[in-house]
C-alpha cells in the first residue's frame, strides 16, 4: 500500500471522512479543477489554500452543489520526511515516463492528472537531476520536486506490452477432431531412405517421389493412418499428391524438430488435404557405420 494514495481518489476520502454520512464516489459526484484561494474574497475567511466545486452526476440521488475548501500538498515537503536517496529510471523521456518508479520507491502515486510532462535530459549513464511540477489542475498537488536521477533496469511490465500471449497453442485448432502431423510423424525415423530424400529437391513431389514416401509412410507407421497413406489426386486424406517439399537438410533447431537426427524433411500437404493438418517433418540419420565414430 503507498503511503498516498490517486489524487482524484484522496478528495472523496476526505470529503466523505468529514461528513461521516456521506459515500460520495467519482461514480456519483463531479469534482471540478481546484482553484487557489488566494486573491479571491475567501481569503481572509479560511486557513485553507484552494476550493472547488462538486456537483451531482445525472440520476446520482443529489441535487444542488457544495464549494469546498481544502489544502493541497506541497510537493516539495515531500523532500522534507522521504530519504534521501536517488530514483533508479529507465531511460524517461518526459516526467510522466517517471510516475511508476515514484510510486515503486518513494510511495507517492501520481498520476498525469497531476503533473506536467515535460521532456527529461541526462547525461551518458543516465544520471542527472529531474523537477517535477505539480498541474495548477492538479487534485491534490501544489509546486514542484528535484531528487537526483541514476540509470535502472527497465520495467517488466512496461517492456511486455502484449501479455495475452499466443504462442502456446495446440498444434491444431481442434485437437478433439484433428490430426497434428508435427506429432504424428515426430517418432518416425526414415533413415532407411536417406539417399533418396536427400535427392528429393525443394517444391512440389514428383509422383515418383510421392510414392517412394507413401512406401516409407506406410512402412514405419503404426498410427491410425498406417494403411492410408496414398499419392491420389482426389482425396483428401492422408494423400501426398501435390505435397510440397519446403525443405530437406541439415536439421536445425529453427525447425519443432527431433534434435537426435541429422537431417529432416519439411513437407506441407496440397491444399484441400485436411488430414493430417499442417506442416510435419520426417527424420533421419546416415545409416549406422560401425567403423564411424559419427
Amino acid at each position: 500500500m503507498s503511503v498516498f494514495v490517486d489524487s482524484k481518489l484522496a478528495l472523496f476520502n476526505y470529503l466523505n471522512a468529514a461528513n461521516s454520512t456521506t459515500q460520495f464516489t467519482a461514480a456519483n459526484l463531479t469534482w471540478s479543477d481546484p482553484k487557489p484561494i488566494a486573491g479571491t474574497w475567501m481569503e481572509g475567511t479560511t486557513t485553507k489554500n484552494t476550493y472547488a466545486k462538486v456537483t451531482p452526476k445525472q440520476g446520482a440521488g443529489f441535487e444542488g452543489k457544495a464549494t469546498v475548501k481544502y489544502n493541497r500538498l506541497t510537493l516539495a515537503d515531500f523532500a522534507k520526511f522521504r530519504p534521501t536517496r536517488p530514483l533508479p529510471v529507465y531511460q524517461p523521456a518526459t516526467t510522466v515516463d517517471m510516475l511508476s518508479n515514484i510510486l515503486y520507491y518513494f510511495g507517492l502515486v501520481l498520476g498525469p492528472q497531476d503533473i506536467l510532462s515535460e521532456p527529461v535530459v541526462l547525461d551518458a549513464q543516465g544520471a542527472g537531476t529531474v523537477t517535477i511540477k505539480a498541474k495548477d489542475t492538479s487534485p491534490l498537488w501544489l509546486g514542484q520536486l528535484s531528487f537526483d536521477v541514476v540509470q535502472g533496469g527497465a520495467n517488466i511490465d512496461t517492456l511486455t506490452t502484449v501479455k495475452a500471449l499466443n504462442g502456446l497453442n495446440y498444434p491444431v485448432a481442434d485437437p478433439a477432431t484433428q490430426t497434428s502431423a508435427l506429432l504424428y510423424t515426430y517418432p518416425l525415423n526414415l533413415t532407411g531412405y536417406r539417399d533418396q530424400m536427400l535427392a528429393m529437391a525443394e517444391g512440389v513431389l514428383s509422383s515418383a517421389n510421392a510414392d517412394i514416401l507413401v512406401t516409407a509412410l506406410k512402412a514405419l507407421d503404426q498410427g491410425p493412418g498406417a494403411a492410408l497413406w496414398n499419392n491420389s489426386d482426389s482425396s483428401n486424406t492422408w494423400s501426398l499428391n501435390g505435397a510440397k517439399v519446403i525443405f530437406c537438410g541439415l536439421n536445425t533447431m529453427v525447425f519443432p524438430t527431433n534434435q537426435s537426427y541429422k537431417y529432416v524433411m519439411c513437407l506441407e500437404l496440397r491444399e484441400g488435404v485436411t488430414t493430417p493438418t499442417g506442416r510435419f517433418y520426417l527424420h533421419f540419420n546416415d545409416p549406422d557405420n560401425p567403423n564411424s565414430a559419427d
